[in-house]
């Protein structure tokens, strides 16, 4: 092979991965570092035009953005994976022993600020939570402690009202300690650990 085509195959190379690298960078959206110092980069939201009136327009968002990147490392999501590496790993078969344990050590920490609330159902959820290659939480969002209100009618929407300032600052700040304190399995994935994304939901029934 002569040395003019073997630099016109590397050129051809070289240019087929920066668009590919630019095509994959177009699908980020916001990088944020938490306090941890973890570089989370996100998707670019999902957004479509939906018609309002006769003249208007206006984009509505139809998938918000989800951590995608931690540390420049791609985060594994299950359900982005046709081949669900995911299944039969050792992080998969402990995840209701884990869940179980997060719960305990939860249920265990508020028990005393819990009864300064009045009766009712409360919820904590932890979205677009990422745990990272050594199994601890790097990030997650929540809308904090809230009672959540059950729809007597099967097609009603839940609703949920805030928890008085003081207890939701108290319990909030609780559960962010039992969140950095909790050690999930790490993920391994071709003899690799890594970080992936998921969810946790803690729910409390404080009755009379």
């Amino acid at each position: 092979m002569s040395c003019c085509r073997r630099i016109t195959i590397a050129a051809l190379c070289a240019l087929f991965l920066l668009s590919s690298f630019r095509q994959e960078k177009e699908n980020y959206g916001e990088t944020i570092v938490t306090k941890r110092g973890d570089e989370i980069t996100f998707t670019r939201p999902k957004e479509r035009e939906v018609q309002v009136g006769n003249k208007l327009k206006r984009k509505v968002t139809t998938e918000k953005p989800k951590p995608v990147l931690i540390n420049g490392k791609k985060i594994y999501h299950h359900e982005d994976d046709e081949k669900d590496l995911w299944k039969g790993t050792e992080a998969d078969t402990k995840t209701i022993e884990e869940y179980l344990l997060f719960r305990k050590m939860i249920d265990s920490a508020i028990a005393t600020e819990i009864t300064h609330l009045p009766p009712g159902y409360y919820q904590y959820e932890m979205s677009n939570m990422v745990v990272d290659e050594r199994g601890y939480i790097a990030y997650y969002e929540t809308k904090g402690i809230v009672q959540y209100h059950p729809a007597s009618n099967p097609f009603t929407k839940p609703r949920t009202t805030p928890v008085n300032p003081t207890s939701a600052y108290i319990i909030n700040g609780i559960i962010a300690r039992q969140a950095n304190k909790i050690r999930y399995t790490s993920l391994i994935i071709n003899g690799e650990p890594t970080a992936y994304l998921t969810a946790f939901g803690y729910s409390y029934d404080h009755s009379d």
